[in-house]
């Protein structure tokens, strides 16, 4: 396989083309003659910008699935049937176990209306702003998650048992 062209995009995607002189198979079809030729296009998606989450968020022992369905809202599926935790469409969702009580809770960002944590059946706001990327994990070690979030422009910030502090006044980039 030999490739021909390379171009980026300013989102950080590309495409590609070349030839290749072995037949690819199915599902890809050969044009006919000696050499196969391919166009590939690949876009550029953030971790960042997770728009599912797995977790036990029941307590149940069993996953969940928490699922951005675009315009109808944010659901979960529990084995067998849907419920809606919200008719709006967040931006990122992030599952984590930020109380150490054994069920998961869903960290969903709604881009300019903030963040909310949905926990036991209700969602609360834990930020107003915007964040650029989430992580989460056990930061101080106590066995409970902690969220790390990108403000932007307003810094760095870790959300550790109901309160936020400042880790950086740095504008991260990813």
């Amino acid at each position: 396989r030999r490739l021909n062209a390379l171009a980026l995009d300013a989102n950080r995607g590309f495409f590609a083309a070349g030839t290749s002189e072995t037949n690819w198979g199915d599902p890809i079809s050969a044009f006919g003659g000696p050499f196969d030729g391919y166009v590939l296009r690949s876009a550029f998606m953030p971790e960042t910008l997770a728009r599912h989450a797995v977790g036990d968020f029941d307590g149940d022992g069993a996953d969940e699935a928490a699922v951005d369905l675009g315009s109808t809202g944010l659901w979960v599926y529990d084995g067998g049937g849907w419920g809606q935790l919200s008719p709006d469409d967040p931006e990122a969702l992030v599952s984590l176990n930020i109380d150490g009580n054994g069920d998961d809770e869903i960290l969903v960002d709604w881009g300019d209306g903030g963040l909310d944590l949905w926990d036991s059946g209700s969602l609360s706001q834990v930020s107003p702003s915007d964040a650029e990327g989430l992580a989460v994990g056990d930061v101080d070690g106590n066995g409970d998650q902690e969220i790390v979030a990108d403000f932007g422009a307003a810094g760095l910030w870790l959300y550790d048992q109901g309160a936020w502090a400042q880790l950086s006044a740095a504008n991260p980039d990813f």
